[in-house]
């Protein structure tokens, strides 16, 4: 999708701290933070640069790592085994050496057939790594939105030109920090986010 949207069905109206102001975009003197309708995001940065998404990344690596050295010491296995088999063939009668060479393609059959499956999962693992992720920092999201009077946030890549820095980014990455942390204890991983938005998130 060239464009992605979250419609939140957040009020337009800005937080009572900030200064009121009609036109889409204009900065808020005292705070320092764009107001604007449409916010931008680049959600791959926004996951692969929090904590969150980082430790996600990093055991998925690990687990990538060890999925490579099993199929490395499966295929140096067979190819030993293949070795014996050819060697065996001089003192095995023809019904014997049949016998051991069907069941080796046959082992090898399934083992080829498995290591997709295997690929697959890791790969739908990933996929259900960043749809959770995506899901628990909703609420973040909805807070800076609300903050700026936005209602709706794009993907950054949808916009090809814009007078104002309307990304929120950097500020969600910092605010997802400071809530959830690594997402490996859940929100009590990390300190207490501030209770009023930072004056240099964008």
């Amino acid at each position: 999708m060239a464009a992605w949207a979250v419609l939140l069905g957040l009020p337009t109206a800005r937080p009572a701290s900030a200064q009121q102001t009609d036109a889409p975009g204009v900065a808020e003197p005292n705070l320092g933070i764009v107001q604007s309708a449409i916010l931008t995001i680049d959600r791959d940065l926004l996951f692969r640069q929090s904590l969150y998404g980082k430790r996600i990344l990093a055991e998925l690596e690990v687990e990538r790592r060890r999925l490579a050295s099993e199929a490395r010491k499966v295929d140096a296995a067979l190819a030993a085994e293949e070795n014996t088999l050819t060697e065996q063939r001089a003192t095995l009668s023809a019904t014997e050496f049949r016998t051991l060479a069907d069941a080796f393609d046959a082992k090898v059959k399934r083992l080829r057939e498995e290591r997709p499956a295997q690929e697959q999962e890791f790969t739908r693992r990933f996929e259900q790594e960043r749809v959770s992720y995506f899901e628990k920092i909703g609420a973040v999201l909805g807070a800076i939105v609300r903050e700026r009077g936005g209602v709706v946030i794009l993907d950054r890549r949808a916009i090809l030109l814009t007078t104002q820095n309307i990304d929120i980014t950097d500020a969600a990455i910092k605010r997802i920090d400071a809530q959830l942390g690594d997402g490996s204890l859940g929100p009590t991983n990390a300190p207490d986010a501030p209770a009023t938005p930072e004056a240099t998130d964008n």
